[in-house]
């Protein structure tokens, strides 16, 4: 018998029971209840379905790994340990038989389900040749084996976890020593029984940090493509809705031939310095309005203690967060808050940019459309005109010059500017960035379910045990 057969029935298992107790056990590999065929099921929605059908398998696959793992040391004591592990295939994948309890709730439960489930088969067994190995040893199997699973079960939750931050490019919220002792303490990796814990050689260390940096590197483009895209919409949209006048004000500037004398005729190397400072005063106006709790930037990122539990619904951690444990929210380490400040900055300069972006194609766009090749150089006094492209259509002319662009630009960056100054008003910078800030702290909430689980495993003490602790 192979490892994946009593493995992948404990792993269906576990599975289920954690389902009837409302512990969202790989939840986040599940996807949406769309069903992936039908009428009026939208192809975005069968799309979608797939995709969280495979990702379910695979959390279910990472599951039965570190259930084989973890279980593996336990059957490796039993006399015979061919007929044990067929015990436990048996045990956790017959029909008819016993079934998790639904009774109560929660990691301690879920644990002593394990426990009475392998303890219901061992009651069953007719050979007597696990019990009288049990004589010698009372938490052997079914304590040692229900603290495997659990020990399995937190692994696939952490690195979910790990995962989750590593998308959203937390790099310092994931190669922290608290993974190491987790890796080191729980799974044993360098086999050290020394007093006090043991430790990863400095080569399995370095791997873990090379492992997390290539798995963030590989996440970002689909970080930015993500931003960006929410900024081009929702962002943008915003901006319109609560900058009328700054619009009117714009649109005006872009008529009169004083802006096309001054920002038209200037050096293509002087405009983009230009823009980058208007881009630089834009995110000091903006940073300048944070919120001064637990310190200025970071204050408005940090969830509020009351808040993290519902904030981590929203992510693997949410297994944490409904069976009752208590985080860690001590806040941030110095690495780590710089991490999540570089976050939130590159965030916010993409949500400028495309601000910026949608607003210089806005005026080019009226400029084609109102300002033929005469018109443009009337605007420039006369002046030269740098023409990039030209066409004729139904009879009307279409000029776009160098001149045309660089107005564009610059005034899109003074609508930056005065964008950003009117985010100083609370209802509309919660409408700005609200959507990021709120992912930010779930991120941060996910990372203190962790923190904690990692420090109390790395202890000794089970997750569960911290249930109620304050």
């Amino acid at each position: 018998m192979t490892d994946d057969d009593y493995a992948s029935a404990m792993a269906d298992w576990i599975v289920d029971a954690a389902r009837q107790r409302n512990l969202p056990l790989l939840r986040q590999q599940a996807g949406p209840p769309e069903p992936p065929h039908g009428r009026g099921v939208s192809r975005a929605g069968r799309r979608a379905a797939r995709a969280g059908e495979h990702a379910l398998a695979a959390g279910k696959s990472a599951l039965r790994a570190a259930l084989a793992s973890a279980v593996g040391p336990v059957i490796a004591r039993a006399a015979s340990q061919a007929q044990f592990a067929q015990r436990l295939r048996e045990c956790f994948a017959a029909p008819g038989g016993l079934h998790p309890d639904r009774s109560g709730q929660g990691a301690d439960d879920l644990r002593a389900a394990i426990g009475t489930q392998i303890a219901g088969s061992l009651a069953a067994d007719t050979d007597g040749w696990a019990a009288q190995q049990a004589d010698a040893d009372p938490s052997w199997p079914a304590g040692q084996l229900a603290d495997a699973c659990m020990s399995a079960v937190h692994q696939v939750t952490m690195d979910s976890v790990v995962s989750y931050l590593q998308a959203r490019g937390f790099l310092a919220l994931t190669f922290g020593y608290y993974k190491i002792q987790y890796k080191a303490a729980v799974l044993r990796l360098d086999g050290d029984p020394r007093p006090g814990g043991p430790r990863l050689p400095f080569l399995k260390a370095l791997r873990e940090v090379s492992a997390n940096l290539s798995a963030v590197l590989g996440h970002l483009p689909t970080l930015i493509r993500k931003s960006m895209w929410h900024a081009l919409t929702g962002t943008t949209v915003e901006a319109l809705r609560t900058a009328p006048a700054m619009l009117a004000v714009i649109i005006f500037l872009f008529l009169t031939s004083d802006a096309w004398q001054i920002f038209g005729s200037e050096a293509i190397w002087r405009v983009i310095s230009l823009l980058v400072l208007l881009l630089v005063v834009s995110l000091i106006f903006f940073f300048a309005g944070s919120a001064p709790r637990g310190g200025g930037l970071i204050g408005e990122i940090l969830p509020r203690r009351r808040d993290v539990r519902e904030l981590a619904q929203d992510t693997p951690a949410a297994f944490w967060a409904q069976a009752g444990f208590v985080p860690d929210c001590r806040g941030l380490g110095r690495g780590q808050a710089w991490n999540a400040k570089g976050i939130y900055v590159a965030l916010m300069i993409g949500n400028f940019l495309a601000v910026g972006f949608l607003t210089a194609i806005a005026l080019m766009a009226f400029g084609l459309l109102a300002f033929d090749g005469s018109i443009q150089a009337h605007l420039m006094g006369l002046m030269h005109t740098n023409v990039l492209w030209k066409r004729t259509i139904v009879g009307h002319q279409f000029v776009f010059t160098s001149q045309l662009l660089m107005v564009s630009a610059m005034l899109a960056g003074i609508a930056v500017l005065s964008f950003a100054v009117s985010l100083q008003v609370k209802d509309t910078r919660a409408a700005f960035c609200g959507a990021n800030i709120r992912d930010m702290q779930s991120c941060i909430s996910a990372f203190y379910y962790y923190r904690a689980a990692a420090e109390q495993l790395e202890k000794g003490i089970q997750p569960g045990a911290m249930a109620g602790r304050r």
